[in-house]
Order: C-alpha cells, then structure tokens, then sequence
C-alpha cells in the first residue's frame, strides 16, 4: 500500500463536514458534491496513512485527523480534523508519507481511489466519465487537474507490474499491485479499480471489470461499494430552524422557554437529536414526520454569557451515522442607552418655539448605533437612528408644534430599539403657555437657606423666563445690593451672588426680587425668600471648574472639588462622593477650606448631563452634607452647520442694500450656547436658542462695504460648557449689473404684413459672465424666456400667432 497527498484547491471552509467509513474518508463538500477516499487509513509499512491538504490564496493547511489509527468503524461516523499550516515538503520522507503522490485535484494516486458524487448531477461530478477516461477525477473547483509530472500510460512512464510497480498513477485511477489490483502487460488489459471504473491499457483498449461491477455514469452519480453490490445509503440531512427566529437572543425573549426545532428525513423516526450550547445539553427524538424540537427553560437562557454563543445540533441516524450542524447565537440582553436632552427649557414651550421646528436630540452609545429611536408627541411618532458617535436627533414640524393647545399639559415619550430588540422606553411631561409671560428663579443653595459655610462661598442664581425676547435685561435685588443678567435664546438668565455680599445679609429672612420686562416693556416680578442661618453648621462645596460646568479639554487634568465647613475639631472628616466613587479629604486649615482631586481618569467615565457631587462632613455620630451639580458636556460636542448664505450662497446689488440674516444650528441642545459669526473683517453675535438653533443679522451698513467676490465666513459655537467648533463657509458676492442688450427683430426694425405671419427669431447680447443666466422678455401681455448661451448671446422665437 502506498500513501497519498490528497490535495484540494480550495479553502478548508468550503468543507460541510467530514466522515469516516471503514479506511475511507468521505468529504461532503458545501456545494452539495460528496468525495470517498477509499482506503484513505490504511496503513503503509512505515504505519503512515495518506494525508488531506487545502491550498487557497491564503497558503497550504494540513487536516490531522484524530484517532487515525484506530480500528475502523463499519458504520459511517462524523469526524472533525484539526487545521494546522503546512506545506508539501514537510509531509514528505521520513517525518511524512513513504512516497509523494500529490493530486492536484480532490482525488490522488498511490493507495487511494477518490470518488465523487454530485448533488442533482452538478458541481464536480459533471465530468465524472471523462475524468475515468482520462485515468483522473475532476477537481473539486472545477480547475484542470495537476498531473503532478507523472507520465501518462501509453507513453510507457510507469514502472511494470513485475518490478513491483504499479500502473501508471496519473491521477488516482489505478490499483496497487501489492493488492493485486493491476492486470500484467502480455494480457493487454487492466483490473479494474474498486469503484468499478477501468482503468486504460496502453492500447487505449478496455477490459471488462472482473468483479461485474459497473462503470460509473456519466452525471458522476453514486458509486457501488466495493462489493460491487448494496448501494450505502444517502447521508441524513439535519435542518435547524433560527432560534427566536433571527438566532438573537435580546432581554424579552430570554424571559421566556424558546423553542428550538429542524427537520430531517421522516425515515429517522425515533433517531435521537442532542443539542448543546455551552455547558447545557439538551436530548429529544425525531418525530414520525421528521419534525423535531426542544424547550430551552428562560433560566438557563439568562445564564448564558453576553456575545457569540456556539450551538450544535447532532443528529445519530437511522443508520448509526452522526450529522452535526452548527450555528452561531448572539446574545444580547443589555437594552440601550437612552438619554434626552430637555425636551422644552423649565418644562415649558412657550410662544418663542412656535416659529420654526422643534428639534429633539439624546444620547445612546457608539454600540448601539443603528438603534431605532421614536418620538411620540400628540399621537404622532418621529424616528431616526443612533450615528456612529451614539448622537441622535429628529426634528417635528413647526405644523405639528402648531397644534398644540395653550395651557394644556403634554407627555412626549422616547423609545429606543437596538439591533437585537431590546427596548428602554422614557418621558417628559411639559405645560404650553403661549401668552403668560413668566419669569422663573431656581432656588439658591438648593433649598433657599444659607447655612454658615455657604454664606462663606459665591453663590449661582440662575432661573428662566417664559415668553420674555431674548436680550432683555433681568434686575435682581437682595438685600442692599443690585445685580443684572441678561436674558439668553433659550429664555435662561444667570448671575453671581459674591459671598461677601452674602455675609452682610440680616439673620431670618431676606427679601430676593426678580425682573424683567416683556416684549410690551411691562415688567414681570418675582419675589423669593432667602433665609439666613447662622447658628447651622455645615459644609458647602464651592462652584466647581470655575462656572459649575466641565469641558472635554478641562477632563484632561485634575478636576479640585473644593469648600467650606464649619464643623470643627479633632475628630472630623469630609468624604466626597461622585459617580459612585469615594475621595477622602486628607487636610483641612484652620478656616474650614478643604479640597480634593478628582483624577482625570476618573472624570472622563462621567456620562453628559449634569453630575450630582455630594460632601459629607463627620464628627462623631454627627454628620452634615451638602450637594452640587457639575454640569458634563465632554462627550458630545457642538458640530455647527450654517444656511446657504442669502438664501442660495449669492449675494446681488438688492440684497446688499438690506439687513441679511446668517442662521445655523450648533448641532447641540441646551442653554447657554452662543455663535459668533465673521466676515469682511467684523464679528456679529447670534442669538442661539434652546434646540441649538442660531440667527446673526448683519446691518445693510454693513452689508454694503462688501466687495464683489468670494465671501468667507467664518462661524465658531461655543457650548455652556466652552466647548468650542469652527465652521467656514463662503458666498459668492456679485452686485454688478449684467450687460444686455437687444437686437433689432427685423433688418429694418419694423414688421411688415408678410412678417407678422411668420414665427421671428429675438436675439441679443449679454456676456459671457452671465451666461447660464435666464432673460425674460415680456411682449404684448406675453412672457417668454431664453437662456444666456456660452458665448454670451441669447435668443427666443416668437410664434406668428403671438
């Protein structure tokens, strides 16, 4: 027996699976083609068996079968060979095979005798006998074979039978002459091999095969076993249906018993189906109709680690012989991020964001892009999908924002699907109020009291206005002191109360007004209360990062969360809690002050949005505390766009002569953004509203300095935070008159009676500047228009019935 190098061109991908019959190794290829490898196991004199190599772009991998050298199972079993990268050489000599006999095909020579048998009579198979004619099987890729350098028979290139050679091996056709297999020259024939081919003699003459077997067909079908006699049965096959029907496993259906079912041939009936997945094993019978199924309980579901999982269902048929298939679950029970910006500033939508389009924006994760986010205000839903960067936004028409009732409470509901299902719903209630105007003052501290470590530290005052225009100047008096802000796009106002004014404030309570004048320049009047305690003890953080907001760049470095507390002595101790951590206060001065870093690592974990900062000050089993809230814009930043400039990117002689208004969006929702916008050398301020919406106007004094030409503009946003991003734009600036001018209709000027029954021709001249530009000539109540061409000119006709 002589071994063989079975070469295959084509990856080890393009394998079903693999069985083993007896010595024969059977490849059941993707395409449905089926290849037997007779005597692949049979051991030669050195105790080696032939070998099964892959070659692809990718280079040589060397299937190692497992077990090789045990006895033969009389039935057809599965088996699975590990891939290792190899080449020819190493797998020929002493460390190899006893002898190089490589195919360049799906079969070889020596020992083995591939046959191959095609689903439905395609694939491989097509060219089954005239692959025997030729002494050579067809290649699995339907490539011409490699002959490897042998010598074809008639030309004499194979050693004799009586020198222990054997007939002429050109692709796996012949018969070893250890076995007997070849037929001595003086008889002129050849014995035939074992899947009852013949092979050639040199004469090109055939000889009957001996055992009264058959030749195979033409269409490559199934060869006879080596008895010559039963026909082996056709390999079972295993359908598995999707679990969950998309083999995805999200958060609900885990929650439930799947059911996983396939199908195989109804004469399996009873055959046994076992199905793994991870540690889990479940066992079930086909049905009489070849259905089967299996109930997976929800709890060993939920136990099931997050990504790919590997399943494999094994079928035993009813011949013995095991089918395996295998499939791939993802498993995906986390359900989405679903962050929202304030839908409406103060939860109210006032009679400022009746004018154009309401954008609403959130935030998921970059994982979960391509999740389906719906908005539903006022039974009507709006959906978009989550971007590579986890932003999402739509916009409601200004329409439908019309149709809401003033005064009349709404619910906008958010809900977020990600790719596997998984759902996470929220909601924001809101109040109309179109005519009410309304100025709103936030509590200061919190709470409206100033302890004795809070009187010690600068204090925000902040609040928002209702159906107030932008620009207006809010008053606001405490105590002796007056102090101003400014009303911003979004309605917010914000101002600093110093903590030396604080201190000067009459123990019990104080009188705190607020004002601002609506757009009739009547004022609108709140008044708090603001009490003073200064026989209560405690601690107070300081405003932190400088204006109680932390930008990408400042999560860069250490973030000092500083302050005050008035609880003294020996045994004291502060701890400050953020995003679930604890920092320890290692010092505090004689005054009170104490401070803490907050790493950088640490800061850039913070999701967006505001972060609530918490400090615990200890003495014994007394213990006071005090929070702030650190507003964090270091994840999603502005990405300002900018409106055609004039309304199409031109700006002309009548235009120039007005106010032009530039508008954009920042790209980001939120109060306290502004937009600056440059050109011809000046810088205009934009008023920026709550949906990141932007409006610059540039005074007709202004607009009329500007030369024809290209116009840059440049526009930077800046968020509340100090995020900043730059955009340029351009227009082209043309004020120049065109040059037109007509010809004469006629060569006299004048229409005579022949002419005025004939269509005429009205051309004239522009320039080659303008040309593209349309001319209208109106003419006896009638309209009619040309285009400027190429070279400058234009023309029209003029029907004789005009």
């Amino acid at each position: 027996m002589q071994t063989s190098i079975v070469r295959i061109n084509a990856s080890p991908e393009s394998v079903n699976y693999y069985q083993r019959e007896g010595n024969d190794l059977i490849v059941h290829m993707n395409d449905g083609t089926t290849v037997r490898y007779q005597r692949f196991f049979v051991l030669d004199e050195n105790g080696l068996h032939s070998e099964l190599i892959f070659e692809d772009d990718l280079g040589t991998h060397h299937a190692v079968f497992p077990f090789a050298e045990s006895a033969a199972p009389a039935t057809a079993e599965a088996i699975v060979p590990a891939l290792s990268e190899a080449s020819v050489d190493s797998l020929v000599g002493a460390g190899g095979i006893s002898a190089l006999a490589v195919l360049g095909g799906i079969a070889a020579v020596g020992g083995i005798v591939g046959i191959a048998a095609a689903a439905g009579g395609g694939g491989s198979g097509s060219s089954r006998q005239e692959a025997e004619d030729n002494g050579v099987l067809p290649p699995i890729d339907g490539t011409p074979p490699d002959n490897g350098g042998t010598t074809p028979p008639d030309e004499g290139g194979s050693t004799p039978p009586d020198e222990g050679g054997s007939t002429p091996p050109d692709e796996g056709g012949s018969t070893p002459p250890d076995e007997g297999g070849t037929t001595p020259p003086d008889e002129g024939g050849t014995t035939p091999p074992e899947d009852g081919g013949t092979t050639p003699p040199d004469d090109g003459g055939t000889t009957p095969p001996d055992d009264g077997g058959t030749t195979p067909p033409d269409d490559g079908g199934t060869t006879p076993p080596d008895d010559g006699g039963e026909t082996t049965p056709p390999v079972s096959t295993l359908s598995v249906a999707p679990l969950t029907g998309d083999n995805i496993l999200n958060l609900q259906e885990v929650s439930a018993t799947q059911v996983l079912s396939g199908s195989t041939e109804a004469v399996n009936a009873g055959s046994p189906i076992v199905v793994t997945v991870e540690q889990y094993t479940w066992t079930t019978q086909v049905n009489s109709d070849g259905t089967w199924n299996i109930d997976m309980p929800a709890d060993i579901l939920q136990s099931l680690p997050q990504g790919l999982r590997l399943l494999r269902v094994v079928l035993t048929d009813s011949e013995g012989r095991t089918v395996t298939t295998s499939m791939e679950l993802m498993v995906d029970t986390v359900p989405p991020v679903l962050q929202m910006t304030p839908f409406v500033p103060n939860n109210t939508l006032d009679v400022s964001q009746l004018n154009s389009d309401k954008i609403v924006r959130g935030f998921s994760s970059s994982e979960d892009q391509g999740s389906t986010v719906t908005v539903t205000l006022n039974g009507k839903s709006y959906t978009t999908a989550v971007d590579s960067l986890g932003r999402w936004q739509l916009s409601i028409p200004q329409a439908d924002i019309q149709q809401l009732q003033d005064g009349q409470p709404y619910t906008v509901e958010y809900q977020i699907v990600d790719l596997a299902g998984n759902v996470t719903t929220g909601q924001a209630d809101f109040t109309t109020n179109f005519t009410s105007p309304q100025v709103i003052v936030d509590p200061v501290t919190g709470d409206n009291v100033l302890n004795t470590a809070e009187l010690q530290l600068n204090q925000t005052l902040s609040g928002q206005t209702v159906n107030i225009p932008a620009g207006q100047v809010v008053t606001i008096t405490l105590g002796t002191k007056t102090y101003y802000a400014q009303v911003m796009g979004d309605g917010s106002w914000k101002t600093t109360l110093p903590a030396g004014d604080l201190a000067s404030l009459a123990q019990g309570d104080n009188s705190l007004t607020v004002s601002v004048n609506d757009a009739n320049g009547t004022p609108v009047v709140r008044t708090e209360t603001i009490n003073v305690d200064g026989s209560q003890n405690g601690i107070a953080i300081a405003i932190l990062s400088t204006d109680d907001y932390l930008n990408a760049n400042e999560a860069q470095s250490p973030l000092e969360v500083r302050g005050v507390t008035t609880v003294t002595g020996p045994d004291v101790s502060i701890v400050v809690f953020f995003n679930g951590k604890e920092y320890a206060v290692t010092a505090i001065d004689a005054a009170g002050n104490w401070s803490v870093q907050i790493p950088s690592a640490d800061l850039l974990l913070l999701p967006d949005g505001p972060n609530i900062v918490e400090a615990v000050v200890t003495q014994g089993a007394q213990a006071a505390g005090d929070t702030h809230t650190l507003n964090v814009q270091i994840h999603y930043l502005p990405i300002p766009t900018i409106d055609a400039p004039f309304g199409d990117g031109y700006l002309n002689s009548v235009e120039k002569g007005l106010d032009q208004v530039l508008s954009g969006n920042t790209g980001v929702s939120g109060s306290g953004q502004s937009v600056s916008v440059q050109l011809a050398g000046k810088t205009y301020q934009a008023l920026v509203d709550g949906d990141g919406n932007w409006r610059a106007i540039v005074p007709a004094s202004d607009m009329q300095t500007i030369p024809d030409g290209l116009l840059t503009i440049n526009v930077n946003a800046i968020d509340a935070a100090g995020n900043s991003a730059p955009l340029t734009s351009t227009a082209q600036v043309d004020t120049t008159l065109p040059a037109l001018s007509l010809l004469p209709l006629t060569a006299d000027g004048k229409l005579n009676g022949q002419e005025l029954g004939q269509e005429q021709i009205l051309s004239g001249i522009s320039s080659v500047a303008e040309r593209g530009q349309p001319v209208t000539v109106t003419l006896n109540g009638k309209t009619y228009t040309a285009i400027v061409g190429t070279d400058g000119n234009w023309q029209l006709s003029l029907p004789a019935a005009d």
